[in-house]
């Protein structure tokens, strides 16, 4: 199964609107109890509980469709020669097998953050956890560090995301000292 180059656009855009719209409910049903200056959920139990649970099953499913697609990745890129070599000599053989490695070691990597940063948090989302436990706050945290982890893991392991990202933050300079020069004069 794959998805055509036009279609990815849609793919995305369906993407955001089920992301937005399912955690929507969450912002409406929010509601500030002053006594305790907290905020709580200002629903039934059992809507709560299916709310909840049905996350569980959609990060369940991310997680299993992260696996399998990374899985086929892996295997072609160090079996069925996706990323096939130039067979011209060992050093070029060689730079290929380590950039193979890098990639799949890099795939190995997000996969492994993606089911501890998320796990622990559908985890307590399914018990029931009270929001002001250690644990739900921890579990929470972590779903947030997921998404800030991500570009420091391609950092560190991915020249080319270096590299890119050297070019943003030296061409931004140079168009902000342009920009600030345009302003003096």
């Amino acid at each position: 199964m794959r998805l055509q180059k036009k279609h990815v656009p849609v793919a995305v855009i369906l993407i955001w609107v089920f992301s937005v719209g399912f955690v929507i409910p969450l912002f409406v049903a929010q509601k500030n109890v002053e006594e305790v200056n907290n905020c709580h959920m200002d629903w039934k139990a059992s809507v709560s509980k299916a709310y909840w649970g049905v996350l569980a099953v959609l990060v369940i499913l991310s997680l299993l469709v992260m696996v399998v697609c990374y899985f086929r990745i892996v295997k072609g890129i160090l079996s069925e020669d996706i990323l096939p070599s130039n067979n011209q000599g060992n050093k070029i053989e060689e730079d290929d097998n380590r950039s193979k490695r890098k990639l799949v070691r890099l795939l190995i990597t997000v996969t492994i953050m993606f089911i501890l940063c998320y796990l622990p948090f559908t985890a307590v989302s399914v018990m029931s956890v009270s929001t002001d436990t250690l644990p739900y706050k921890v579990s929470y945290f972590l779903v947030y560090c997921s998404c800030s982890l991500n570009p420091i893991v391609y950092a560190i392991q991915s020249s080319n995301y270096r590299a890119g990202l050297k070019y943003l933050c030296t061409n931004r300079r140079r168009v902000h000292a342009m920009q600030e020069d345009d302003v003096i004069t």
